[in-house]
Protein backbone atom coordinates (compact mmCIF):
# COMPACT_ATOMS: atom_id res chain seq x y z
CA UNK A 1 0.00 0.00 0.00
CA UNK A 2 3.25 2.17 0.25
CA UNK A 3 2.26 2.92 -3.40
CA UNK A 4 -1.64 4.09 -3.08
CA UNK A 5 -2.69 7.47 -2.61
CA UNK A 6 -2.68 8.33 1.32
CA UNK A 7 -6.05 9.73 0.75
CA UNK A 8 -7.56 6.74 -0.27
CA UNK A 9 -6.28 4.76 2.96
CA UNK A 10 -8.58 3.08 5.60
CA UNK A 11 -9.18 4.85 8.92
CA UNK A 12 -8.08 3.40 12.01
CA UNK A 13 -6.31 0.49 10.12
CA UNK A 14 -2.80 -0.86 11.64
CA UNK A 15 -1.69 -1.74 8.11
CA UNK A 16 -2.18 2.24 7.45
CA UNK A 17 -0.94 4.31 10.50
CA UNK A 18 2.44 1.87 9.89
CA UNK A 19 2.45 2.68 5.86
CA UNK A 20 1.93 6.51 7.28
CA UNK A 21 5.18 6.07 9.61
CA UNK A 22 6.99 5.13 7.00
CA UNK A 23 6.18 7.66 4.47
CA UNK A 24 7.13 10.62 7.00
CA UNK A 25 10.38 8.77 8.42
CA UNK A 26 13.77 9.76 7.58
CA UNK A 27 15.58 6.72 8.64
CA UNK A 28 13.98 3.00 9.60
CA UNK A 29 15.29 0.50 11.41
CA UNK A 30 14.14 -3.25 10.73
CA UNK A 31 15.30 -5.71 13.07
CA UNK A 32 14.79 -9.32 12.09
CA UNK A 33 14.03 -11.94 14.30
CA UNK A 34 15.67 -15.62 13.56
CA UNK A 35 12.91 -17.81 15.16
CA UNK A 36 11.71 -20.29 13.10
CA UNK A 37 7.91 -20.76 11.90
CA UNK A 38 6.78 -23.61 11.30
CA UNK A 39 3.70 -22.35 9.82
CA UNK A 40 5.67 -21.25 7.15
CA UNK A 41 7.06 -24.27 5.75
CA UNK A 42 3.12 -25.17 5.26
CA UNK A 43 1.72 -25.35 1.67
CA UNK A 44 -1.47 -23.10 2.44
CA UNK A 45 0.90 -20.08 3.58
CA UNK A 46 2.58 -20.50 -0.30
CA UNK A 47 -0.83 -21.32 -1.96
CA UNK A 48 -1.87 -17.93 -0.46
CA UNK A 49 0.96 -15.98 -1.68
CA UNK A 50 2.22 -15.69 1.94
CA UNK A 51 5.95 -14.58 1.46
CA UNK A 52 8.97 -15.89 4.06
CA UNK A 53 9.79 -13.49 6.37
CA UNK A 54 13.33 -12.69 5.00
CA UNK A 55 11.62 -12.43 1.68
CA UNK A 56 9.59 -9.75 2.32
CA UNK A 57 11.82 -7.80 4.73
CA UNK A 58 14.20 -7.44 1.31
CA UNK A 59 11.28 -6.44 -0.42
CA UNK A 60 10.13 -4.07 1.86
CA UNK A 61 13.34 -2.41 2.10
CA UNK A 62 14.35 -2.26 -1.43
CA UNK A 63 10.72 -0.49 -1.57
CA UNK A 64 11.40 1.92 1.24
CA UNK A 65 15.54 2.58 -0.03
CA UNK A 66 13.62 3.64 -3.52
CA UNK A 67 11.60 6.15 -1.67
CA UNK A 68 14.23 7.47 -0.62
CA UNK A 69 14.74 6.27 3.23
CA UNK A 70 18.14 5.57 4.93
CA UNK A 71 17.10 1.77 6.13
CA UNK A 72 18.89 0.10 8.91
CA UNK A 73 18.91 -3.81 9.07
CA UNK A 74 19.88 -5.82 11.82
CA UNK A 75 19.85 -9.44 12.46
CA UNK A 76 18.38 -10.35 15.99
Amino acid sequence: ILDADPAAYAKNNPATDLCCLLRVADRVNVIVGSAANPAAADLAYRQQGILHRRHAVDLLVDKLRTMGKLVVVEEA
